[in-house]
């Protein structure tokens, strides 16, 4: 379930990485949080997901991910 900041989320203005399965994306939402979409939906993931997710699909983690984040996982 994506947070209340994140609910609504704008996939055109978030930052997106591409995933190598093509249904897979991760968001990084303009209120700082990290969202997974996978065949059409989407959930909220904590940072040390996102930055696993990262990993896994070949992409380099960002700085901020380094550091942590107050993101719980859901």
């Amino acid at each position: 379930m994506l947070s209340d900041e994140d609910r609504w989320f704008d996939p055109e203005t978030a930052t997106k990485w591409d995933g190598l399965d093509p249904d897979d994306v991760l968001y990084r939402t303009r209120h700082g949080g990290w969202v997974l979409g996978q065949s059409g939906s989407y959930r909220s993931v904590s940072h040390l997901r996102a930055a696993a997710w990262l990993v896994r699909n070949e992409h380099t983690v960002p700085a901020e991910l380094l550091g942590g984040g107050e993101n719980s996982e859901t």
